[in-house]
């Protein structure tokens, strides 16, 4: 357990822990990364997942760090929307940049909360793994999950293309469920533009080109635009985020204007 006000000076010593025994050490999926904590806040026990970048001493750690920001800025708007997004903020220490997201699997006592991912239910009752969208509609033709619960994952599918966010993978979305019963959406997981994320170590040039709506994007389309643009704004004008970022994308924003 950690107190909130003595997190920039403990979250160095556990990621350079973590670092020191492997990502084996991070306890959750994903490639980023991260390792699980208890922050007290404000008299309560909260349990948190910890992402963090490298010291930012070069384009690579800098880059890793403005996606953690920027992955910040879309679980506000997220939220803002409408829509399920874990809470954050962001810290810094000891030259790294930390995000930390409040765990949603968890009760006020600690407890486990019932979790299932929308990959456990196509491998179990569609059996594609296609996008996001053709997944939970399966899901909705079969009476697993409702029609609100499938719009909300088509604007999420939406919303996450248009902001460069090309891991939409089957493990980000997950639903709160009770034995067999599906109870809800739970909030999205990685929702940050990865097309920007370094490869193997390296920066590779890519270009933001929208693509114009689906047919099955009509209902959500508008508002997920509007939702978009505003992170690009948001990006663009956030004080953390890098110089070079900001140049990289910000033509970002103007490329979704032509797509109302």
């Amino acid at each position: 357990m950690i107190l909130a006000n003595h997190r920039n000076k403990h979250y160095p010593k556990v990621a350079n822990l973590v670092l020191s025994h492997g990502q084996e050490g991070s306890s959750a999926a994903g490639e980023h990364p991260k390792f699980l904590s208890i922050c007290e806040k404000k008299g309560e026990l909260i349990p948190v997942l910890v992402k963090f970048s490298p010291p930012v001493s070069d384009a690579i750690s800098q880059r890793i760090a403005d996606l953690l920001i920027c992955e910040h800025i879309a679980h506000k708007i997220l939220q803002k929307h409408g829509h399920a997004a874990p809470q954050s903020c962001l810290i810094r220490g000891e030259g790294r940049l930390f995000l930390e997201i409040e765990r949603f699997d968890r009760n006020k006592s600690g407890g486990r909360l019932g979790i299932i991912s929308l990959r456990a239910l196509d491998l179990e009752f569609v059996g594609q793994l296609k996008s996001w969208a053709d997944t939970s509609e399966s899901l909705f033709r079969q009476k697993k999950i409702d029609e609100i619960t499938y719009k909300k994952i088509v604007w999420l599918e939406t919303f996450g293309r248009l902001i460069g966010n090309t891991d939409r993978n089957h493990g980000n979305i997950s639903f709160f469920c009770d034995g067999e019963k599906i109870k809800g959406l739970a909030p999205v997981y990685d929702m940050l533009p990865m097309m920007y994320a370094p490869q193997q170590n390296q920066l590779v040039p890519r270009l933001f080109n929208p693509e114009p709506k689906k047919f099955s994007e009509i209902s959500v389309w508008n508002d997920a635009l509007i939702a978009a643009q505003v992170f690009w704004s948001q990006v663009h004008h956030h004080p953390q985020i890098s110089e070079e970022f900001k140049v990289l994308i910000a033509e970002n924003e103007s490329k979704l204007l032509p797509l109302r």
